[in-house]
């Protein structure tokens, strides 16, 4: 935007006319940045409200995960105290045979009657005979 003075202007107010074209196009410039960036500032803000608008839909997938990822720790944790339990009750037993054999008891697991083996051996003998004499008397 370049301001031409009139032919017989003093050469201060064309000095003077200089800077305020500079100062128009510098302000012109500066007004053109700020609308561009505030068209970006738009076009991010349009972006966050469409991502806001499918992520509600998303929230309620996610606390059902949740609750179900709670639900299987409780499960779990109930599974480490049957465990525990296990441990103790197995300690428990470990000392009881302990006393026992300190006291002198002798305890041992033996079946309660032994095995029985029966044997059963079968012979066959086979007896050549000739044809001609089979069903003759």
């Amino acid at each position: 935007m370049a301001i031409q003075p009139p032919q017989n202007t003093p050469s201060d107010l064309t000095f003077l006319l200089g800077q305020i074209d500079g100062k128009v196009t510098g302000i012109a410039q500066t007004l053109t940045a700020m609308d561009t960036r505030a068209q970006n500032h738009e076009d991010r803000i349009l972006k966050l409200e469409a991502h806001d608008a499918v992520r509600s839909t998303y929230v309620p997938r996610f606390e059902a995960v949740e609750r179900k990822v709670g639900e299987l720790e409780s499960v779990q944790d109930q599974g480490r105290g049957w465990l525990q339990a296990g441990a103790a009750v197995k300690a428990m037993i470990g000392m009881g045979i302990a006393v026992i054999g300190y006291l002198g008891w002798q305890v041992a697991v033996e079946p309660a009657s032994p095995p029985t083996i029966e044997q059963k051996t079968v012979q066959t003998t086979t007896i050549p005979v000739e044809p001609s004499k089979v069903g003759r008397r």
